[in-house]
């Protein structure tokens, strides 16, 4: 089962502020959020809408995270069997 840590946290002493992947539901708003901090259709992965939201797996880095909390996106690491995505992926 995947878990989730809230974006913009920061990380613990001695981890890298690298690429992450995030995840969460996201509005027409919200999209356009996204672009602004630089993200493009290469870094984000678009799932099935609900609700008037969009599901979204995004690769990018804790600093574009931090900027887009401040504005409201709510986003989470994505974890995989409690361990963050893309430290599964460098496995």
């Amino acid at each position: 089962m995947a878990s989730v840590t809230q974006a913009g946290a920061t990380p613990p002493e001695g981890e890298s502020r690298g690429l992450e992947v995030y995840v969460g539901r996201v509005d027409a708003s919200d999209l356009e959020k996204l672009k602004l901090v630089g993200l493009d259709h290469e870094d984000i992965a678009t799932g099935r809408a609900r609700d008037g939201k969009l599901a979204v797996e995004v690769v990018m880095n804790n600093l574009q995270a931090e900027k887009l909390a401040a504005q409201g996106v709510a986003l989470d690491v994505k974890k995989i069997d409690g361990v963050k995505a893309s430290r599964v992926a460098a496995k």
